[in-house]
């Protein structure tokens, strides 16, 4: 309830709202009563219907249906949520699948990279077979055991490698 400031009529102010009495006293405190009046009025009481008592055990029969079926609908959304999790972790396409996938997928990126390496290596060995002269004669002799006119060839055998 708020209290306002009522100038006496005699003088020609304007009403304004007395800043410095708190909104939490009661309108009983007024420090003059013939300054102050009351906006609004005291709020009325709300009065409840009195119920005959068939209704009241059927209003009170419906609030425990009522509240029996919301707790079931609880309990059945929260057992769909907690399937529907448990299927999102472990079953087929689940995360542990996922996170399985994932790692086989960096291996295969590993052994991808690893195999552009490898042949750009193999690309550069062909094309130096292919123009140098001196690196096709090392090739045949360390393949293919040839060798050249002035050279001699000296093979050993086990016994005299033991000696």
């Amino acid at each position: 309830m708020e209290i306002f400031y009522e100038p006496d009529e005699n003088k020609a102010k304007p009403k304004k709202q007395l800043s410095l009495i708190p909104k939490f006293f009661n309108r009983d405190i007024a420090l003059d009563q013939e300054e102050y009046f009351e906006v609004g009025g005291p709020k009325p009481k709300k009065r409840r219907l009195q119920r005959s008592t068939k209704s009241l055990g059927k209003s009170l029969a419906y609030k425990q249906k009522k509240k029996r079926f919301h707790l079931t609908i609880n309990r059945v959304l929260w057992a769909i949520f907690i399937l529907l999790s448990l299927r999102l972790v472990f079953m087929d396409r689940g995360l542990i699948d996922y996170y399985r996938m994932d790692s086989i997928l960096m291996n295969k990126e590993i052994g991808l990279d690893n195999l552009k390496i490898e042949n750009k290596d193999l690309a550069a060995e062909i094309k130096l077979i292919k123009t140098s002269r001196k690196y096709q004669k090392q090739l045949v002799r360390d393949h293919l055991g040839v060798i050249a006119e002035d050279e001699y060839l000296v093979l050993f055998t086990d016994e005299q490698k033991k000696d």
